[in-house]
């Protein structure tokens, strides 16, 4: 887990993953394995295109995007749409990445704001 930025590391300490099929198309924090395994090379972990940075992708939703956080700053939170990834490298296609939170928080904060417009 030293790969991970510190919020993620916190957050994982305390919930082993975040499950909300039934909130839009899906919303998914995937568990901490599947994030660090994600680092390690199952996940992009750079943005090309608009928006170049590196990142961790620790969620995803059931339309096939992807969430990540900077591993630069360490707090901003992309939603990657469905787009060409060869390797490590996520290259925006024809929807760009776009910037959904400004940190782990406030994008749990995201999460619960979707929960519970969707009630």
């Amino acid at each position: 887990m030293r790969d991970l930025p510190q919020d993620l590391i916190t957050f994982y300490r305390y919930v082993d993953r975040v499950s909300l099929p039934d909130v839009g198309s899906g919303l998914f924090v995937h568990p901490a394995d599947q994030t660090v395994a994600g680092v390690r090379g199952d996940f992009p972990t750079r943005i090309v295109g608009s928006r170049e940075d590196s990142v961790v992708v620790f969620g995803s939703d059931g339309g096939g995007a992807l969430f990540a956080l900077s591993a630069t700053d360490g707090t901003t939170v992309y939603r990657l749409p469905p787009a060409r990834v060869e390797g490590s490298v996520y290259t925006e296609g024809a929807i760009p990445c776009e910037v959904v939170a400004s940190g782990l928080a406030a994008y749990l904060t995201f999460l619960e704001r979707e929960l519970q417009s969707g009630m």
